[in-house]
């Protein structure tokens, strides 16, 4: 995206710009909701089953600091493929060294009070804070609000997976088998609800996937 971002910049095209953006976020939505929903809700089974006894507090840590998939593409979006290739380095460098600040702050405080539990909500504040100073950056451009809107579709649609997930862990128990079978509903469920949903993004993947495989 950053070639094409720079080209549309320099040929003085806002719109296709501001376009690209909301593609890139929808991009980054589409995947991180179902991710960070999906490692959530085999944690429980697959810590034990990966890193054995002993190792039951990454199952804590693993679910607080899932967030940090999206808030660390939705910055990559706003940092990397806008602010870069529009020419705005400095303020791109001003969101990054507040970012690092509020991490180092909130790592000393409460690393102290929760040890690595601590860390982890140290990271994520400090991620949330970027996308949130980014935002703010490009106010002018691209409205928080519009950017939110285009979540609610993976989010909800997240949230039924979780739900379908989470049902199954409950039904079988943990064990490997259980993993597999969750992780497989759980990405019917999530394309099912995009398709019943007519998500526009869904119907470009599958066009694409379409017209690649008809060639070959």
């Amino acid at each position: 995206m950053i070639p094409r971002m720079a080209n549309t910049f320099a040929s003085g095209d806002k719109e296709k710009t501001i376009d690209y953006i909301k593609k890139s976020f929808r991009f980054v939505f589409f995947l991180a909701f179902p991710i960070i929903l999906g490692l959530m809700s085999i944690s429980s089974i697959f810590v034990p089953l990966f890193f054995g006894p002993g190792y039951e507090k990454v199952i804590v840590l693993i679910n607080v600091i899932a967030p940090t998939i999206l808030l660390t593409g939705m910055a990559n979006v706003i940092g990397t493929q806008y602010l870069l290739p529009t020419k705005r380095q400095r303020e791109y460098t001003i969101s990054i060294v507040i970012g690092l600040i509020i991490n180092f702050i909130l790592n000393y405080i409460f690393i102290h009070l929760y040890n690595s539990i601590g860390a982890s909500i140290a990271t994520v504040l400090s991620e949330l804070v970027v996308v949130a100073v980014q935002f703010k950056i490009i106010k002018n451009d691209v409205r928080a609000k519009d950017i939110i809107k285009l979540s609610y579709t993976y989010l909800f649609s997240g949230v039924i997976m979780l739900g379908a997930s989470m049902s199954i862990k409950i039904l079988l128990g943990p064990s490997l088998k259980t993993m597999v079978i969750q992780i497989i509903v759980a990405i019917l469920v999530y394309v099912g609800m995009l398709w019943c949903l007519q998500d526009e993004y869904l119907s470009l993947f599958f066009n694409k996937a379409k017209s690649i495989l008809l060639k070959k």
